[in-house]
C-alpha cells in the first residue's frame, strides 16, 4: 500500500471518529482509541475514561459538527502522525444559537490488528480571545 493510500485511510479514520461522535455513537468513538489514549485540549488533559465521560454529558446538552482539512499526514511503519484544522459547529439540543469554534490539531494514531486507532490528540482553540 502506498503511503497516500496509507495517508487517506489514517484521514478518514478521523473523521469516522468525529462523525461517531456527530451522531452520539460513543462506542464507536470509543473503539476508535488506544487503551492509552490522551487528549490535551488547551489546559486540559483528558484520559479514555474522562473523555468518554465528558461525551455522555455533553451528549444530553447538543450536537457538534466538524470539518476537517489541511490535513499533514506522516506515517512511519505503524505509527501516523497527523497535523489538521478542525472547524467544529456546537449545535444546542435546547434550539440555541450554533457556536462556531475553531482548532489546530494535532493526532498520533497507531496501527494495531490493521486498524488504526487514535492515541494522542492535541488541540488549541485558534479563536480563544473572541470565546
Amino acid at each position: 500500500m502506498t503511503e497516500s493510500t496509507e495517508a487517506a485511510i489514517v484521514e478518514q479514520t478521523l473523521r469516522d471518529w468525529y462523525h461517531a461522535i456527530q451522531v452520539k455513537d460513543f462506542q464507536t468513538a470509543a473503539d476508535r482509541l488506544t487503551e492509552e489514549f490522551l487528549i490535551v485540549e488547551n489546559t486540559e488533559l483528558l484520559d479514555k475514561q474522562q473523555l468518554l465521560a465528558h461525551f455522555d454529558k455533553a451528549g444530553e446538552l447538543g450536537s457538534q459538527s466538524a470539518e476537517l482539512t489541511e490535513f499533514k499526514t506522516r506515517i512511519h511503519a505503524d505509527i501516523a502522525w497527523t497535523t489538521l484544522h478542525n472547524h467544529e459547529v456546537w449545535h444546542p439540543a435546547d434550539g440555541g444559537e450554533p457556536k462556531d469554534v475553531k482548532f489546530i490539531e494535532t493526532v498520533v494514531l497507531m496501527k494495531r490488528d490493521g486498524s488504526w486507532l487514535i492515541d494522542r490528540y492535541h488541540a488549541t482553540r485558534l479563536d480563544m480571545d473572541s470565546a
